[in-house]
């Protein structure tokens, strides 16, 4: 049961009172004032008359105190993973970059083949736009010298119209 230093009940107590903190709380009959532990608490069998700034009290220790336990145990994570990274003091080997020896080397070989397939497309385009102007050019020689042929013949083919020809067969001069 909750009681003050008076003779009087806590309904009797102004609200001045209460904000003072005038009340001080203690056990009917067998006072104890041993708590110094959250196992302390954790003995008595109710904690209604047990003051609570004192449970705070033993509540924010405890934290501070795992708080405390956990940090050290971070850093010394944090220190073992640095003795035992690459930093370390054993020799490099050479099996710790074969990975990535070969993997660059397959990438600078494919890239190198990319380049070299643009090349020789480029190469090929070239030489093949040179042999079309090549062609392109021939034929249109070719078409001249046609047309000029053509000419000469309808020339020819006039001088020759104006001169008699003998028509005999073929072969008629087998005979003879």
């Amino acid at each position: 049961m909750l009681q003050t230093k008076f003779s009087c009940n806590i309904k009797n107590l102004g609200l001045s009172a209460l904000k003072r903190g005038h009340i001080r709380y203690y056990t009917k009959g067998n006072t104890n004032h041993d708590i110094t532990s959250l196992d302390d608490l954790v003995k008595l069998e109710s904690l209604d008359n047990v003051d609570p700034i004192l449970v705070q009290k033993l509540i924010n220790e405890k934290t501070a105190e795992l708080n405390l336990k956990n940090e050290i145990r971070r850093l010394k994570n944090i220190q073992e993973q640095r003795e035992n990274s690459v930093i370390s003091n054993r020799p490099v080997r050479v099996g710790d970059f074969k990975r990535a020896g070969i993997m660059f080397m397959l990438i600078c070989s494919s890239v190198y083949l990319c380049w070299q397939l643009l090349w020789w497309n480029l190469a090929y385009n070239s030489k093949e736009i040179e042999m079309l102007d090549t062609v392109t050019s021939l034929e249109n020689e070719l078409r001249e010298l046609i047309r000029t042929n053509k000419t000469k013949e309808k020339i020819v083919t006039n001088n020759y119209d104006s001169q008699p020809v003998n028509k005999k067969p073929w072969y008629s001069n087998w005979w003879k």
